[in-house]
C-alpha cells in the first residue's frame, strides 16, 4: 500500500491524498496490459502511468494524454530495464 501525491495528469483516476495498493509481484509487473496502471520509477521519480508497447519502445500515458498518442512520453529502455522501471501495478 502507497500513498499517492498529487500528479495532475492523473488526478482524474487517483487523486494526490489517496492510498493505492501495490501488486509487486513479478507476474504482475512483467504484464504490461494496457488496461493496468502501474507504478514506473524514472530519473529518480515514480509515476502512476499506463503503459503503451509499441514496435521498438514503450511510451506511458496519463489520464490527460491517454487519447492523444503524440503527447505519450517515449522510453527508449531495453526490456530488462523497462522491467527494471516497472515497479508495481496499482490495484
Amino acid at each position: 500500500m502507497a500513498r499517492l501525491s498529487d500528479d495532475p495528469e492523473m488526478r482524474a483516476l487517483v487523486g494526490g491524498a489517496d492510498l493505492a495498493l501495490l501488486d509487486v509481484s513479478h507476474g504482475r509487473r512483467d504484464d504490461l496490459a494496457p488496461e493496468g496502471v502501474f507504478v514506473v520509477s524514472l530519473e529518480g521519480e515514480a509515476l502512476v502511468r499506463y503503459t503503451r508497447p509499441g514496435t521498438r519502445r514503450c511510451y506511458l500515458a496519463s489520464v490527460e494524454n491517454l487519447n492523444v498518442p503524440i503527447q505519450w512520453r517515449e522510453l527508449r529502455l531495453t526490456t530488462d530495464e523497462l522491467r527494471e522501471a516497472v515497479k508495481a501495478r496499482v490495484r
